[in-house]
Formats: C-alpha cells, sequence, structure tokens
C-alpha cells in the first residue's frame, strides 16, 4: 500500500470532514483500530459489536451494520497488511452540549487505512522494555471500556517520553494500574492470569477479549483486578495487548526484568502472530 493514507467518509472516497462535525468540536464519537491481514479484518464481527455496543450507551442511533460491514469490504480491497480506522461521530450540531434526539442524528462514518506499523522484531521475541507514567488515567464509570475519542488521557502520557528507550507506559488510577496508553496490561503470578478491572476508566480491548476467552478454555483461573505497581513487580510474566500487535511481553519495569515466559509464549503462538510476519522461537 501506498504510505499515502487512504480514506473514505460516508462511503465515498473523501477527505475533509465539517468544522461543525460534534466529534471536532467535543471528541463526541467513537473509534475502532482493525488490523487487516492477508485482505481480512481481524475480529471484524467483535469491533463492530463493541462499537454498536458503545453506540447505545452514547445515545446514536444504531449502526446499519450490514452497510457499514460492505462499505470496510469495499475499502480494505486486497490489501495484504495495513491498520484500519474506523471513526464514527454524532455528525454536525450546533453551539452547545445538548444532543438531538437519536432520530434526528445523521452520524460521520470515517475509514482510513494506515501503513503496518514496523515495530521491530524483538519486541515480540525478547519483550519490551515499559515504564510508569506521571499523568494519571481519568475515572469515568459511563465512559468506562469504550473507544471514544478523548483520549487526550493517553496523549499526555505518551508524551512523557521520546525516542524508543520505552515501547509503552502504564496509566494509573490513583494506586491501581488501568492500561498502557495504547495496549491492555496483564501478569502471570502463580499459574494465574490477572489484568486490571476496567470499571472506571479504560478501554476494554479486543485482543484483551480474545485472551480472556483463550485463557479460560485453557483452564487458567483469571482474576479481574485492582493492581498496584509493587504488586506488578513482583509477577512471574508480564505482556500487553491490543489489535495490531496482537501481544507482546515485557521484558523490563523500573530495575525489574522477566523472560518470556510459559503462558505468554503459549498464548503468542495461540494468536498466529506469523501472519503479522513475526517469527516465533519453537
Amino acid at each position: 500500500m501506498s504510505h499515502e493514507r487512504k480514506v473514505w467518509i460516508n462511503g465515498k472516497p473523501d477527505s475533509e470532514v465539517s468544522v461543525l462535525d460534534r466529534g471536532f468540536q467535543y471528541g463526541d464519537g467513537l473509534f475502532e483500530t482493525i488490523a487487516v491481514v492477508d485482505g481480512q479484518c481481524e475480529f471484524l464481527l467483535q469491533h463492530l459489536d463493541r462499537l454498536q455496543r458503545s453506540c447505545a450507551r452514547l445515545g446514536f442511533p444504531a449502526l446499519f451494520l450490514e452497510q457499514v460491514t460492505q462499505e470496510i469490504v469495499s475499502f480494505v480491497g486486497d490489501e495484504s497488511r495495513a491498520v484500519l480506522k474506523l471513526l464514527l461521530t454524532r455528525g454536525q450540531g450546533g453551539r452547545g452540549y445538548g444532543v438531538p434526539a437519536p432520530s434526528c442524528v445523521e452520524c460521520t462514518r470515517v475509514l482510513l487505512l494506515y501503513p503496518w506499523p514496523d515495530y521491530p522484531s524483538s519486541h515480540w521475541r525478547d519483550g519490551v522494555r515499559i515504564r510508569f507514567c506521571t499523568t494519571p488515567v481519568s475515572s469515568n464509570s459511563a465512559l468506562a471500556g469504550m473507544k471514544h475519542l478523548n483520549r487526550l488521557d493517553s496523549v499526555l502520557a505518551r508524551s512523557e517520553w521520546q525516542g524508543t528507550d520505552f515501547a509503552e507506559g502504564l496509566l494509573l488510577d490513583g494506586q491501581s494500574i488501568v492500561e498502557g496508553t495504547m495496549t491492555n496490561l496483564f501478569a502471570v503470578r502463580n499459574g494465574m492470569l490477572y489484568t486490571p478491572a476496567l470499571e472506571c476508566s479504560g478501554v476494554r480491548g479486543i485482543m484483551r477479549q480474545q485472551i480472556l476467552a483463550w485463557a479460560a478454555l485453557s483452564g487458567i483461573d483469571i482474576l479481574e483486578t485492582a493492581i498496584h505497581p509493587d504488586w506488578l513487580l513482583q509477577a512471574d510474566e508480564l505482556f500487553l495487548s491490543n489489535s495490531i500487535i496482537g501481544l507482546w511481553p515485557v521484558r523490563q519495569l523500573n530495575s525489574t526484568f522477566w523472560p518470556v515466559g510459559k503462558i505468554t509464549k503459549a498464548l503468542m503462538r495461540h494468536l498466529n502472530l506469523q501472519s503479522r510476519g513475526v517469527v516465533l522461537d519453537d
């Protein structure tokens, strides 16, 4: 694919959204980031299901899923490997926060296709170095779990470091870790899988969902709970997930180091990361 971004708006090639759009004015919208591998959108149904449920929570009109799916298939075409971003806003509106009734809303749909990111293979093979961020994540149970357009927590947290010294940073809500700037966090301790509970903040990632489902089928005990930094540093394995990277093992946080653990390796094989061009050791 060309390095120039491909863009459709409301089902046709375009590159301009009105300045009156509520997504631009207030961040009044949602988005999904989807891996395109061998011409297929991975976990497309799960992404659209999350989007549909988030629309209901925000009072957006119900999506015409068949129409959106057809648009995505036509838009992606035969791309072998790319990143699809789907944005949905409440559409245009006047000044003020008040929202029209869902029957009066004409949502804006934006599709963007980006080149596949060029992450080093060592991120999967050896693991990544991460850090704690000082930027706190906002707490709002009404928005928790959704992938809404208000991402300033992550923007500020990611601005805390430059360069490639760290692959990711962890955000806290008070004393507990919630997520990374772009990932969900998992820890393994004594054979049990832990991940932060996302009742007041954070994104319920699609890859997070896949990992929890695999662990349950594999007979691994799972606990979604508050995770404190000191406890995390005592874990046996750490890894991060999102829909594009699949899974990255964590090799270093502060002065603590980890090898790539047994459960992490099993998950990496299950997620078929070879489809992303990742070469894993047996």
